[in-house]
């Protein structure tokens, strides 16, 4: 099978090594990604103005970094690839966590949804890593389970897979919906005369609204989690509901 492996890491980050490492044995792997992290890019893409692609020698995969965002790099390595396009686009592995409603902001999930909207089966993986070990640990399960995440995946439909990177760490695989985890937005100020600097970090806030079907509540239970998604945000009830209220003339 062709791979293409994109992530919002950069394109020697430890998440993407160890998963073209796990599949290049049975797999043709090509790695298209940004030249440094772009995590919180969400689906961004450069229009207009140029992107630099380098190729990079050393790995056991053909592999170009690029000036771009990770959205960038899906578009990118489609092109590289337009003679003999992948049969899947994977995205990942993230050093951290793709949960709820962190899915908004994260290129690594909205590289899949790129790749989707472009007619190619897609996944994104996310873990929270914190070794080389952890990365080779998820990279391990997600081959082990790669043969079911393919037959739940569909061009139109692109899975967000987080999996636990501890060696045993997951109690089995879980078709979830996407959660609420939202944060407690933490800024270190730094004052410099005129000029300030912010600094965003932060810290998940409990959501009563999570059921244990969300992908929230089942990753804290055990579970790797699998979230089919879309690039359509219509809220259908609400639309709905609309309807029923007379429009003015």
């Amino acid at each position: 099978m062709r791979i293409l492996i994109v992530n919002d890491d950069g394109f020697s980050s430890g998440g993407i090594t160890a998963l073209a490492e796990a599949l290049c044995p049975k797999h043709k792997i090509t790695v298209v990604a940004p030249d440094r992290g772009r995590s919180g890019m969400s689906h961004a893409l450069t229009f207009k103005q140029p992107v630099t692609v380098t190729k990079i020698d050393g790995f056991l995969w053909d592999c170009y970094k690029t000036s771009g965002t990770p959205a960038d790099s899906v578009l990118i390595g489609v092109e590289l690839l337009k003679n003999n396009p992948p049969d899947l686009i994977l995205s990942g592995i993230n050093d951290d966590l793709n949960l709820g409603t962190e899915l908004t902001y994260s290129g690594t999930v909205h590289s899949a949804i790129e790749a989707s909207l472009r007619g190619f089966p897609a996944m994104a993986i996310s873990a929270r890593a914190r070794s080389e070990q952890d990365f080779r640990n998820t990279a391990a399960y997600f081959v082990q389970n790669f043969d079911y995440y393919m037959s739940i995946t569909a061009p139109e439909f692109p899975i967000s897979i987080n999996i636990h990177s501890s060696e045993g760490g997951n109690i089995g695989n879980k078709l979830t919906h996407m959660g609420e985890r939202k944060y407690l937005d933490i800024y270190t100020i730094v004052e410099n005369g005129e000029a300030h600097t912010y600094t965003l970090d932060g810290e998940p806030l409990h959501s009563e609204k999570n059921n244990d079907d969300s992908d929230v509540v089942a990753f804290l239970a055990g579970y790797a989690t699998i979230t089919p998604l879309t690039a359509d945000r219509t809220d259908y009830a609400r639309l709905n509901a609309l309807k029923n209220i007379r429009e003015p003339r």
